[in-house]
């Protein structure tokens, strides 16, 4: 196998990685809740990259709340659908917690979660949201939203 096809792979495992942690993230909303509740005894079948994300997402989650209610202008966390919330909770965990994550890396992801599992319009609001914040947590690294 060539390097190129290794880091593809592990650019896909990476991928299918974020959309479960997305996934708990949004049945935990739905349930009501945490997302350590979620994963249960189920959590030794997650990889780290999943229950770590989860763990750190859900000790810090009223203030992730609070930075994604910061950047939504005109509009109300409570009304954002829980796929959309639950890319946004894993993309500021991420642009906060994650500095060796480039943030065009953070952004697209969230973008093609949002393309994968949302609504038409939702790739263009996790965009705008994540870059505001990005701007915010990252003001070194310059942002320049994505065509989508």
């Amino acid at each position: 196998m060539t390097q190129h096809h290794s880091q593809r792979d592990a650019i896909e495992h990476t991928r299918v990685l974020r959309e479960q942690v997305v996934a708990i993230l949004y049945e935990a909303l739905l349930r009501q809740i945490s997302p350590v509740d979620v994963l249960g005894d189920k959590a030794r079948a997650y990889p780290p990259f999943v229950t770590e994300r989860i763990a750190a997402i859900d000790q810090q989650r009223a203030a992730l709340e609070t930075t994604i209610s910061e950047h939504l202008y005109d509009w109300a966390l409570s009304r954002l659908n829980p796929v959309d919330r639950s890319i946004l909770m894993l993309g500021v965990w991420e642009l906060q917690c994650k500095p060796e994550l480039p943030t065009s890396v953070v952004i697209a992801e969230a973008i093609r979660l949002a393309d994968l599992l949302s609504t038409e319009d939702s790739p263009k609001f996790i965009n705008g949201v994540l870059a505001a914040v990005a701007t915010q947590y990252r003001p070194t690294t310059p942002v320049a939203p994505s065509q989508t």
